[in-house]
């Protein structure tokens, strides 16, 4: 039998999930969830090829496709093909970004949740992590209405060899995996920098489940008192190390230095450009006591065949600001030979309540080879 037919066959296998497993325990499932967690290649491109390694090990694993075979199958298709490799999936060349991640897969488990940080990447000043949060407790859960369920961390503390750090969150983005299961994208945008030597503490407080169903009606105007939530106090801790990926990511710096207008008299300056296969990033100075430019500011970046690209503002602190560009489109934006930059402020909204965007500054270009 070719290969593909062993593909086509598991993924045609029925995938919803019986009411009754009789075959097969809840235990020996979420076994196998732990197990494909740990060892799995992460996919490079897109889940359709992390759906295919799932398959082609089930087929080794289970020795033919049996009932309770495909039963185990459609568990683990349903847990994983949600999941995706944030790091690599939001980046601008994703698999030289896959090749640059750190595998940690180190988790710890206490109080009904079920904490792991699986991958991690450092660019520079920057770190991202990948992290699921998992509930191992029934008894947390037991009240909420069915539906999917979210875990989420109160916040977030990081240390370097024991040493609290100073950082500034940075992006951060969540999926729903499963009704017990979230996965959580997080940046740290890091002041110093860190050495291969250093061991890292990531610190998880105080964490929160609730029910995703209940939470979306808080957007409806529901009371936040009435959506059903559990607060579970602590802290889930996992220690690692990680090394700069700066010079595997292809990183190329372009000095600009160009004031390009004043906010309350004081001058606003475009520092640089710094473009990788992980993200591109518009840096400015703003040389205000509060570091704080009063408005809603992206800067449209647009290439030499008209392409566009929205550098929307990620961080800030010290009267630096930084405005950061995702997305697979940035292999072009890495190619092109020119950039020209305009700003635009938001200071007003339409009968809408949408947000006019108004020119900001100067317009200016950047010359990339």
């Amino acid at each position: 039998m070719k290969d593909k037919d062993v593909y086509k066959i598991l993924n045609n296998a029925d995938t919803k999930i019986p009411q009754s497993l009789e075959s097969v325990s809840n235990a020996e499932i979420d076994k196998l969830k732990e197990n494909f967690l740990k060892s799995i290649e992460r996919p490079k491109k897109t889940n359709r090829f992390f759906k295919y390694a799932i398959a082609a090990l089930l087929a080794l694993a289970l020795m033919g496709f049996t009932k309770p075979g495909q039963i185990i199958y459609a568990q683990i298709v349903n847990f994983y093909e949600k999941m995706t490799n944030p790091i690599a999936e939001y980046s601008i060349e994703s698999e030289i970004v896959d090749e640059s991640i750190t595998r940690i897969n180190s988790e710890i488990s206490h109080d009904g949740v079920k904490f792991q940080l699986a991958d991690a990447m450092l660019d520079e000043k920057y770190l991202v992590v990948n992290m699921l949060f998992e509930v191992t407790g029934e008894e947390l859960i037991e009240d909420f209405p069915e539906g999917s369920n979210l875990v989420a961390a109160g916040w977030y503390k990081l240390l370097v060899n024991g040493k609290n750090i100073n950082y500034n969150s940075g992006t951060i983005k969540g999926t729903i995996v499963d009704d017990k299961t979230h996965q959580q994208y997080y940046g740290f945008d890091l002041k110093e920098n860190l050495s291969e030597e250093d061991v890292l503490t990531l610190v998880v407080k105080n964490v929160s489940v609730f029910n995703f169903d209940e939470g979306m009606l808080v957007l409806e105007g529901k009371p936040y008192e009435e959506v059903k939530t559990v607060e579970i106090p602590g802290e889930w801790t996992i220690d690692f190390k990680i090394s700069d990926s700066k010079e595997k990511l292809k990183t190329k710096f372009i000095e600009i230095e160009k004031e390009i207008t004043k906010v309350n008299d004081y001058p606003v300056v475009i520092k640089n450009l710094r473009l990788n296969a992980f993200r591109a990033t518009l840096n400015l100075d703003y040389e205000n006591e509060s570091g704080y430019l009063g408005q809603k500011i992206y800067f449209k970046a647009t290439d030499e065949k008209g392409v566009e690209y929205n550098f929307i503002n990620s961080t800030s602190a010290n009267n630096k600001i930084t405005f950061h560009y995702y997305g697979e489109e940035g292999k072009d934006l890495m190619k092109g030979e020119k950039l020209t930059f305009q700003g635009y402020q938001s200071l007003d909204v339409d009968d809408k309540g949408e947000e006019l965007f108004t020119p900001f500054g100067e317009e200016f270009e950047v010359i990339l080879k």
